[in-house]
């Protein structure tokens, strides 16, 4: 009995996976942004922007032939991220949840992910909770990191790249 139950359980173990879907991949993404905007004037507002989470693609992050791969994905719940501006004596605070996105990916190995965010809790009574926008997130190869954010106009448009006026990191995949 014992040699049977372990003959069919790698045929189980196997065959469970197909059961879901295979052409599910989860992919995570982590950003860090600090100082002026590329174009706030100096003394202007400075800023952070912080967070985590994942996305769900329905195949792996990989160019194809063309070079170029871009898909619609669907957001994980429960992500937050956090924008701050600090302007004069005021802290503005922004907690920002991902609502849908998509993600692209380039032959340099370079990423972007487009997310498409809903204002959880603000301290900011021009950009208040239930307002949407979009926080786009670029891991550039050859380039600089950049971080845009478009939310409540035209308080938050604002444009972040690595080594202008402050520090940006990202990293998808």
């Amino acid at each position: 009995m014992l040699r049977v139950a372990l003959a069919v359980a790698p045929i189980l173990l196997v065959a469970a996976p197909a059961t879901q879907s295979a052409a599910v991949h989860r992919v995570q993404f982590v950003f860090s942004q600090g100082g002026l905007p590329k174009e706030e004037s100096l003394g202007g507002a400075v800023s952070t922007t912080n967070g985590r989470g994942h996305i769900i693609v329905p195949r792996p992050l990989r160019a194809g032939p063309s070079g170029y791969f871009e898909m619609k994905s669907r957001v994980a719940k429960g992500d937050r991220f956090v924008h701050v501006d600090r302007v004069g004596g005021r802290m503005l605070r922004l907690v920002l949840a991902p609502i849908g996105a998509s993600v692209a990916a380039f032959a340099d190995g370079s990423k972007l992910l487009a997310l498409t965010v809903r204002v959880a809790a603000s301290t900011d009574p021009d950009c208040p909770r239930g307002r949407a926008g979009t926080l786009t997130l670029e891991d550039n190869r050859s380039e600089d990191d950049v971080l845009r954010l478009r939310l409540c106009p035209p308080m938050h448009e604002q444009l972040y790249q690595d080594g202008v006026r402050g520090r940006v990191w990202v990293q998808i995949g």
